[in-house]
């Protein structure tokens, strides 16, 4: 039996960073039950995405070609008119860069 070798990933959200240690074979949807533990919100109300591309659910990390220090964004459900799914809208992927707020002539 080949085990596969451990990884993290960095989930981001705005200013938010989230170191995660998965397994390659874990599924999208796994690494969703694991920032449901962290972050409170359900699993049902988060999409992940990797430059740019919606990861599917049922997918595993290996099969989307998720590696090693690979940076993901999530995305939340938000509300509309009080009712949690009414319409499904997901937020926009908003990632705010670490280097963002520092003017170009101070960059080193």
């Amino acid at each position: 039996m080949v085990r596969s070798r451990s990884m993290y990933v960095r989930v981001k959200r705005e200013k938010l960073t989230v170191f995660m240690h998965v397994d390659p074979t874990d599924s999208v949807a796994v690494l969703k039950g694991k920032l449901q533990e962290l972050l409170q919100k359900p699993a049902e109300d988060q999409r992940l995405y990797k430059d740019g591309v919606l990861l599917e659910d049922n997918k595993s990390l290996v099969e989307l070609q998720v590696e090693c220090d690979d940076e993901l964004a999530v995305a939340y459900l938000t509300p509309t008119d009080g009712m949690r799914h009414a319409g499904n809208h997901f937020e926009a992927v908003a990632v705010e860069r670490f280097d963002a707020g520092v003017p170009k002539d101070e960059e080193v």
